[in-house]
């Protein structure tokens, strides 16, 4: 099998349900402490909640005001000002991704990625965040690399901030509750399938595979049901 490499097939099997809650939670924290409600940067209060501020080296040719500045608390944020625009978009980055997986638990940030958008304690229902977004002509999507992890929405003008609100407290408050771990393992098992029909993938989890064991670069990302181990977790 040509993808047999990109694909390590039962690192969880002996692993308890405990232990990978364990592990969700340790990884939640890490978020929560390396400034995962970077989003609430869209909803602050004016100018007494913002520290140090920066410029931004731009094109001649670009008509877009920047503002960059660092609020009390520490976080960063970049602000973007264009008026011949319907859409806002909004980017949280937050500065964990999956060289931060434990070893034996490949794929476990990019679960958590998909488990903080099933529903928060302000927005309980796993669809109302997708909802809300069609129906006010907007996109969404999330994204683990191997430092961060990225949550980004588009969305009209006028239905930004409810929009954030959504996604703030997705990173603030979720409830990563069981009767949704097996929707989010299915949710990462079909992102590995539909990416291993690429060979750029396959190759270069080929690198990852062969590179130096002890080095946060030797692991698999995505994780699949086989690495998610679906029983335990349910």
């Amino acid at each position: 099998n040509e993808y047999k490499s990109y694909l390590r097939m039962g690192v969880l099997d002996k692993c308890s349900n405990w232990k990978l809650r364990h592990w969700l939670a340790v990884l939640f924290v890490v978020v929560l402490l390396i400034g995962a409600v970077i989003v609430v940067v869209v909803l602050t209060r004016g100018d007494d909640e913002v520290g140090e501020e920066g410029k931004v080296l731009k094109s001649p040719d670009d008509n877009r005001k920047y503002r960059t500045a660092t609020l009390t608390n520490g976080i960063r944020l970049t602000l973007v000002e264009d008026n011949e625009t319907e859409f806002t978009a909004v980017n949280l980055r937050v500065a964990a991704g999956s060289w931060v997986n434990p070893k034996g638990y490949d794929g476990l940030m990019h679960y958590l990625e998909h488990m903080l958008f099933l529903g928060s304690t302000r927005y309980p229902e796993a669809n109302d965040y997708i909802s809300y977004i069609n129906m006010n002509g907007g996109r969404r999507n999330g994204a683990t690399g191997f430092e961060y992890t990225y949550y980004y929405f588009r969305i009209l003008n006028h239905a930004w901030v409810e929009a954030a609100k959504m996604l703030a407290s997705f990173v603030g408050c979720p409830l990563i509750s069981d009767s949704k771990l097996e929707t989010a393992v299915k949710a990462v098992d079909s992102e590995y399938n539909r990416n291993k029909q690429r060979n750029s993938r396959a190759s270069n989890q080929l690198i990852y595979t062969l590179s130096n064991p002890d080095s946060p670069f030797n692991g698999f990302s995505t994780g699949s049901i086989e690495t998610l181990n679906k029983t335990d977790i349910r």
